[in-house]
């Protein structure tokens, strides 16, 4: 597995759209962690991302999980989901 963190404030900083989505009770990319470093990484919006609202995120008006963003950068946990590759195409749609 590679890890791609390290490229993705170089991302945001160009303004493209990035969002990283992690399912609640994910037991290998536990959705804390992902939380975490998302909200520590080093970038222009640092600070202003640490400071945005976490909001209800609904797909067809039913609660789907929770949303963090700033500017280009999104953090989605996706609730009640042990393997989020099911829910990927829902997601996609909703962005």
């Amino acid at each position: 597995m590679k890890n791609l963190e390290v490229g993705i404030p170089a991302f945001v900083e160009e303004g493209i759209k990035v969002l990283i989505y992690v399912g609640e009770y994910d037991l290998i990319c536990h959705w804390l962690g992902n939380f975490r470093w998302v909200n520590a990484m080093v970038w222009s919006g640092q600070q202003n991302l640490s400071k945005a609202p976490i909001l209800s995120f609904k797909i067809s008006g039913k609660e789907a999980g929770l949303l963090k963003s700033y500017g280009p950068l999104n953090f989605l946990k996706v609730s009640s989901t042990p393997c989020i590759s099911g829910a990927v195409s829902c997601i996609g749609k909703s962005f």
